[in-house]
């Protein structure tokens, strides 16, 4: 099993046509232990993508080279919810994709944050990382509650 965290860097150009370029990038790690009482990474590697060709393509090609992979091997994917890193699970046969819990926290609050009750609910459950009091604070929040021009959104981020 190997985890990514994947994410663009975005540079900015100057004297340019183009104001900038995102850089496609990746951190990968065979998983952690637990040193005097700090987490560290197993063999972390870093991939920064050329900009020509496809990013996990490129990628895969990294994984080889670097990594003893084979159709057995899993992969968990964390990102931010851009579309281009939820590709992943289309290039990789054993592939998982998360949301990363910053941007999950940062979306809940755009979301419910002006309902006191149900944002508390929320806040207690992710920082507990209780993944069912978390569904559980979700599955209770009126969609009334949600404002109307974020329903969409809030229908899209729970697959509803």
């Amino acid at each position: 099993m190997l985890f990514v965290e994947a994410d663009g860097l975005y540079t900015k150009l100057q004297r340019r046509r183009r104001r900038g370029i995102e850089h496609g990038m990746a951190a990968v790690h065979e998983g952690w232990d637990n040193v005097g009482g700090r987490v560290q990474l197993k063999d972390k590697q870093y991939y920064l993508h050329p900009g020509k060709g496809d990013f996990w393509e490129g990628f895969g090609d990294f994984l080889a080279k670097r990594y003893e992979i084979d159709e057995d091997t899993w992969l968990v994917v964390n990102g931010d919810g851009a579309s281009w890193i939820g590709e992943c699970e289309s290039y990789f046969g054993k592939c998982i994709y998360t949301l990363d819990r910053f941007h999950v926290a940062r979306d809940l609050k755009r979301f419910v944050g002006h309902l006191p009750k149900e944002w508390k609910a929320v806040r207690q459950a992710l920082e507990r990382q209780d993944v069912a009091a978390l569904l559980a604070a979700v599955e209770g929040v009126p969609v009334e509650g949600i404002v109307p021009q974020q329903r969409t959104d809030w229908e899209e981020f729970f697959g509803i």
